[in-house]
């Protein structure tokens, strides 16, 4: 299952620079952002080990799959610029939230 949705990850990360090379809808701010989002995403739902507890691998991947779509919103609408970055600020919050997780279910785990 973790294996589909980082194929997904990856299609909809080849999907998303495609369509803005193609189609220009994005700045290159917006794309950069957008795409490390989904980047981030990958990696953290990667980094969710195969020996944890069932309900916190299910639970992990649910809550980094919501966070990741939220903060790819956030980071196509983003302002171009990167200073008093309202959209930006709100993404990095949720990828600290979502290491913080992280952190916590593999302390539980380990007990």
């Amino acid at each position: 299952m973790k294996k589909i949705i980082i194929y997904a990850g990856i299609l909809m990360l080849i999907v998303n620079t495609l369509s803005a090379f193609l189609f220009g809808f994005l700045t290159n701010f917006n794309l950069f952002v957008s795409d490390l989002s989904i980047i981030i995403s990958i990696l953290l739902i990667r980094r969710i080990k195969e020996d944890m507890v069932i309900g916190l691998k299910i639970g992990l991947t649910s809550a980094f799959l919501l966070f990741g779509i939220t903060r790819f919103m956030f980071c196509l609408f983003a302002p171009n610029d990167l200073f008093k970055n309202w959209a930006l600020l709100v993404s990095i919050i949720l990828v600290c939230l979502e290491f913080i997780l992280l952190l916590l279910a593999e302390k539980i785990n380990q007990k």
